[in-house]
C-alpha cells in the first residue's frame, strides 16, 4: 500500500488489481493490510449520509453485489463481470 502526503495508507487501483489476483489464488490478507481497508473504509463512510445517489452517465451502468458473505461472493461477482471501469461501476 502507498501511503499519502499524511503517511496514511491509501488504496490505489493497482492495490486492488494486485489484491483481486491475490484472492484468485486463494490466498489471505494480512491482517494489516485488511486493518487498514476497514479504517479507510470507516473513515470516508462517516463522511457519507445513510442514502446517497449514485449518477450513471448515458449509456453506464452499474452492477449491484449484495448480502456477500465473504470475499469468495464479491471476487465471484468480479470474474464473472470483470472490475469497474469508465463506462461500468459497481456497488
Amino acid at each position: 500500500m502507498t501511503k499519502d502526503e499524511n503517511g496514511r495508507f491509501t488504496i490505489t487501483q493497482q492495490f486492488v488489481d494486485d489484491m483481486h489476483e491475490w484472492f484468485r489464488k486463494g490466498k489471505t490478507l494480512h491482517r494489516r493490510y485488511v486493518w487498514e481497508i476497514v479504517l479507510g473504509c470507516y473513515n470516508e463512510l462517516m463522511k457519507e449520509e445513510s442514502l446517497t445517489d449514485i449518477v450513471l452517465d448515458q449509456g453506464m451502468t452499474c452492477d449491484v453485489i449484495g448480502d456477500i458473505h465473504g470475499e469468495s461472493d464479491l471476487n465471484d461477482g468480479l470474474v464473472l463481470k470483470g472490475l469497474s471501469d469508465t463506462a461500468r461501476s459497481i456497488l
